[in-house]
Parts: C-alpha cells; structure tokens; sequence
C-alpha cells in the first residue's frame, strides 16, 4: 500500500470488502498496510467515481461520503485519515516497510505484539505474494508478502485476508494455481476469492472462525454480484 493509493475506486472496493467482514457477526480485524514510500507515479488517479455519486454511492453511502469529504473536500491521501475515523473498526499497523531484511523482522515481530487478540489480518502488499524475482532483501521486497510470513501468521491461528494483484496472464489458470498453494502452505485452510477487474482477495479462513464467516461471504457475494 502507498499513500498515494488512498481513496482511490480499488480502495472503495477494499474498505467495502473489510467493512462487510468486520460487520454485524464479523470478525475482529488487524491491518497491516504494508506501507511503503510513495513513488511519484500516476498510481491512484482513479478518483473520478468520487464525482458521480449516482452510480457509486449507493454500494456504501457512508463509506462513499468519507471517502469524498477526505479526498476532495479536505484534499487528504493518507491512511491516517481512515484510521482516525469510524469507518472501519480495527487495530492498525501502518509502520513503514522497507527491503532491508532484518528491519523487515522486526516489523513483523512488533506488528504480533500490536494485532494480540485480533481474529483476521489484513495485508495489503503493493503487489500481492512472493514472486521468484523478488526474493526476500532484494530491491522492491516491500511491495510482497512471503509465503513463511503467512505460513507464520496461519500458525498462530489467524485467518488472513491478502490483496493480490493480477500479474499478465491468464487469470483463471493464475487464481487455480494460487488456491492450491495456498491449501497446500496453510493446511486446513478454507478460502475464498473476491475479484475485481485488475486485482483478487484472497480470504483463508481458519476452522474455528468458518461458522462466524458465512454470513459475511454471504453478504459481500450479495453486494459484489458473485
């Protein structure tokens, strides 16, 4: 995640997502941005549904008008901004990541130490999951999520919620392929996917928490037309 994302229609999508599975009978939440530096580039432009709230607003109004006030009225691309508001009920993690190795550690260690308690966590990768290019250290590390820091945070009993974005090839192959890695590096994981146009949600739900879930699947199917 980068600042300058903020607000943007992938982020409506997002906290929408986050606000229906943390809703009435959902779980309770650890977000960890992934924050990384701002880069310059045009990423995050895409705010012109903020402008037409008579095909946007209706799918969360009040969502839809925090989302306007901050970006527009108040001019603010922070995720400070949702951090201090009500929109979303949660524990946060908004340290920045770096590549380096070792300040990578210690960001995951401090981050357990904030999210005690929490059933789901978040991670918002720029990028999605490890990819052989990018290894651990190497430049651009920030922007992914490993397989054994989700294999650690699996183990002490989470359930996760991962943005991936969709690299250039075939979807449907890509997505059959993720979701067997993923059963096969978090056993006894149930999971769903929730797609957009560029990018998936890959929801891996841990077995104590599948009975309190259904109703939040059954309400982001509803309001995602899946």
């Amino acid at each position: 995640m980068k600042n300058q994302y903020f607000g943007d229609i992938n982020d409506y999508r997002k906290y929408h997502l986050l606000r229906l599975l943390t809703g009435e009978g959902g779980l309770t939440l650890g977000i960890c941005w992934m924050l990384t530096q701002d880069d310059g580039r045009t990423d995050g432009k895409f705010i012109q549904y903020l402008k037409t709230p008579e095909t946007r607003r209706t799918y969360d109004p009040p969502l839809y008008d925090f989302l306007q006030q901050t970006l527009l009225i108040e001019k603010t691309r922070a995720v400070q901004a949702i951090q201090s508001s009500s929109i979303i009920t949660a524990t946060w993690w908004d340290r920045l990541l770096l590549d380096d190795s070792t300040a990578r550690k210690i960001y995951f260690a401090d981050m357990y130490q904030a999210f005690t308690g929490q059933d789901l966590l978040f991670f918002d990768p720029d990028n999605g999951i490890e990819v052989k290019s990018r290894p651990p250290g190497k430049k651009d590390s920030s922007k992914y999520i490993y397989w054994h820091e989700l294999r650690s945070a699996w183990f002490k009993n989470f359930s996760l919620l991962v943005y991936q974005h969709f690299p250039r090839v075939n979807r449907r192959d890509f997505l059959e392929r993720m979701v067997c890695q993923i059963k096969e590096k978090l056993p006894g994981s149930v999971i769903e996917c929730f797609q957009t146009s560029y990018m998936v949600y890959f929801l891996v739900v841990q077995p104590r928490h599948q009975e309190e879930i259904k109703n939040c699947i059954h309400r982001i199917n509803q309001a995602w037309n899946l």
